[in-house]
């Protein structure tokens, strides 16, 4: 079963764009493969929008967690969040039908709140070929919550998505 087929793609529009807007991240839906985003809502922050520009920097900092949480999404049927090697938050909540995961919605770019997590402005600075000084300044727009604050969110689009589940 594909994704349009459990809703319409206005529905899963206003469900990707309700659910980025309340995480302040950047949320997409994504068929079953992690591929292919639908749509994405809203824009990314500053700092994430610079790793995602640059292919290299995408592909080192980017692509390891997110094949990573993609497969225990894929394992579980559960939503999880996890940090990207740049130091921001990433959130998973598979999309399930009949007991099989058809899609996701994924969201990155989010400042950890957690008091022992920060931005990895050293990797990160490697990456784009720019100073530290100007990764922390990218990274001041970032918005933040703690990991514990975005897995509910997370659990409650979930528990929205599959409510006899």
């Amino acid at each position: 079963m594909i994704l349009m087929e459990l809703r319409s793609e206005s529905e899963w529009e206003e469900i990707v764009a309700r659910f980025g807007e309340t995480i302040s991240m950047t949320a997409c839906l994504i068929d079953a493969g992690g591929a292919n985003p639908r749509f994405c809502h809203p824009e990314r922050s500053a700092l994430c929008a610079a790793i995602r520009d640059n292919d290299e920097a995408a592909t080192f900092i980017c692509s390891r967690v997110n094949v990573a949480m993609l497969a225990v999404a894929r394992k579980t049927l559960r939503p999880l969040v996890e940090m990207c090697d740049a130091g921001l938050l990433r959130v998973v909540v598979p999309v399930v039908d009949d007991g099989e995961q058809v899609g996701q919605v994924v969201a990155c770019g989010l400042a950890s709140a957690d008091e022992d997590e920060e931005i990895e402005a050293f990797l990160v600075s490697r990456q784009l070929g720019i100073s530290e000084e100007e990764v922390l300044e990218l990274a001041r727009s970032t918005p933040s919550a703690t990991e514990e604050e975005l897995l509910q969110h997370a659990a409650e689009l979930f528990a929205r998505l599959h409510p006899d589940l």
